[in-house]
């Protein structure tokens, strides 16, 4: 060992003190998304209220809401009685089988005597609708029998 070399220069040279870090970047605050404006029945969008020009209701603020899980049922407006989707005749009364809904709401006008016309005639436009139609499909006006 040599004397004249002293202990602290052997010591590894002290680290540089490290830079601050830059601050985190602002967020940019973002405009508001406009309302959406959805069709209760088709669950369509749109970005303004008004009706629905595929069913004629008159549409609700918000984002439409997630789609249920559904059956598919047919039914036969004669008897009332439901059937699988794959079936198109009822086996008991040869009638042609509907949509659950819709045999089921002309069974009961059956029952009740009332008989539904062919079709209705939407008093503002003209358009002809189904005579179980309550309204128009294109500008969403009340229906009269």
């Amino acid at each position: 060992w040599s004397s004249d070399v002293c202990s602290s220069d052997l010591r590894p040279p002290a680290p540089e003190p490290l830079a601050a870090a830059p601050p985190p970047p602002q967020a940019v605050p973002r405009p508001p998304a406009p309302p959406k404006w959805h069709c209760p029945a088709c669950r369509r969008e749109y970005d303004s209220a008004g009706h629905c020009p595929a069913d004629g209701l008159a549409t609700t603020e918000g984002a439409a809401p997630p789609p249920a899980r559904t059956v598919e049922y047919v039914a036969c407006p004669r008897c009332g009685r439901g059937r699988s989707k794959d079936a198109k005749f009822c086996p008991d009364d040869k009638e042609l089988l509907l949509p659950y809904g819709m045999a089921v709401t002309e069974y009961r006008a059956r029952r009740r005597g009332e008989t539904a016309p062919a079709e209705k005639v939407c008093p503002r436009c003209g358009a002809r609708s189904p005579g179980s139609a309550l309204f128009c499909a294109k500008d969403g006006e009340a229906l009269r029998p």
